[in-house]
């Protein structure tokens, strides 16, 4: 049988450009919700699984695990870890220190929809953060580690490491940066860039990362550093929050690691004698001041460059400090760029990670005292790399 007519063929219809829905575009307030359902609420069947037990285990697995997943996740998990362990980062920060790890609002919150040479950043520059964040997985392990069995003992070694040298090393760079800003001698990477130099975030907007900044920011309420009253009024606020872990001191490695910090890093004080001596000591010096009439160059406020030369500012990155008890030291090296290697032979085994870069260089090295606060140690520095890039 022969068909003359021809069915038609069915319509066309076109299909939806509707994406199906993924969890890293979620709201992060319901990404908070679905991390804090995950912290069990209840005890185990095991005698020796408890609450405290089975919420730092799922603190364990937030650190390592979850916030690997993608970056949204990533913000949420940091944001409970961060506020989780904050009071127990600052009750372990030696006295004559200071502590901020999160930077200040008017850096990493001060861009809009409308100026699109603002770059969102996910990993600030702020140098303390890193160590918070080292403080955090340091603290969930060595917790997994005491729950697990009772022959662990506490590395007391590792938090001194952590308190006696990468803390104030870390907040000392942190303070160079911000005193060097306010000069205009450094440049951050938060600092607005042209858009050629513009580099797109990996899968997250400009609004979202807004947001999930915002959330992080309500941690930086907990920070401390006026005074011991003020510590515990702001973690009691911080700790009402439903996004907010308590730690348990029943066997947390936090009771153990703070009684050992209040003994192995407490400071001798400095007799009086000592501040008597240095005064008698400082009014000879001014009475030779006096007579020589030349004036200390340490007191003589940053004069401004000549006219015709313009300092280049430094970029944070560049620079680095190295911290001792009795010195502070400032190194810069130099950006790295791949024409600066002139290798002669393809896959020699020499090759090292620091081909690319120059050699670390020291600016300037000045003395301090045990007892001098980071502000003025940062205050001399900034005052040198001034010295030196007029000098360049």
């Amino acid at each position: 049988m022969i068909l003359e007519e021809k069915v038609p063929p069915p319509p066309y219809i076109a299909r939806s450009t509707r994406t199906a829905p993924k969890l890293s575009n979620l709201p992060h307030n319901i990404l908070l919700n679905i991390i804090h359902a995950a912290f069990p609420q209840s005890d185990g069947p095991l005698e020796s699984d408890t609450k405290d037990v089975r919420q730092r285990e799922t603190l364990h697995w937030l650190q390592t695990s979850l916030r690997l997943v993608n970056i949204s996740l990533y913000i949420a998990c940091m944001h409970i870890l961060r506020s989780t362990y904050l009071p127990a980062y600052n009750t372990l920060i030696r006295p004559p220190y200071t502590s901020d790890p999160f930077p200040p609002s008017s850096e990493s919150l001060e861009f809009a929809e409308d100026v699109p040479s603002r770059r969102p950043l996910l990993f600030s520059s702020h140098r303390e953060l890193r160590t918070l964040d080292l403080f955090i997985a340091l603290l969930t392990r060595e917790d997994l580690l005491l729950d697990s069995t009772s022959l662990h003992n506490p590395r007391h070694e590792a938090y001194k490491d952590l308190f006696v040298l990468l803390q104030p090393r870390s907040r000392l760079e942190d303070l160079i940066a911000l005193e060097g800003k306010h000069r205009g001698l450094v440049t951050l990477p938060d600092d607005p860039v042209s858009p050629s130099t513009r580099t797109p975030a990996a899968s997250v907007s400009a609004p979202s990362l807004r947001h999930s900044e915002s959330m992080l920011s309500l941690a930086s309420e907990a920070t401390l550093t006026n005074s011991a009253a003020q510590t515990s009024k702001k973690s009691d606020e911080d700790m009402s929050s439903p996004y907010v872990m308590t730690l348990p001191s029943s066997r947390s490695s936090t009771f153990h690691y703070t009684d050992a910090s209040s003994s192995a890093l407490t400071l001798p004080q400095r007799p009086p004698n000592s501040q008597k001596k240095k005064s008698i000591l400082s009014i000879f010096q001014s009475r030779n001041r006096k007579k020589n009439k030349a004036p200390a160059p340490a007191s003589l406020p940053p004069s401004p460059p000549p006219r015709g030369h313009q300092i280049t500012p430094v970029s944070f990155s560049n620079l680095s400090v190295s911290f001792t008890p009795r010195t502070v030291g400032l190194f810069y090296t130099p950006p790295s760029t791949p024409a600066s290697y002139g290798g002669s032979t393809y896959g020699s085994l020499s090759l090292s990670h620091h081909m690319y870069s120059g050699r670390k260089r020291l600016i300037l090295e000045v003395p301090r005292g045990r007892d001098e606060p980071l502000e003025a140690s940062a205050v001399a520095l900034v005052r040198g790399l001034r010295t030196w890039l007029e000098e360049q």
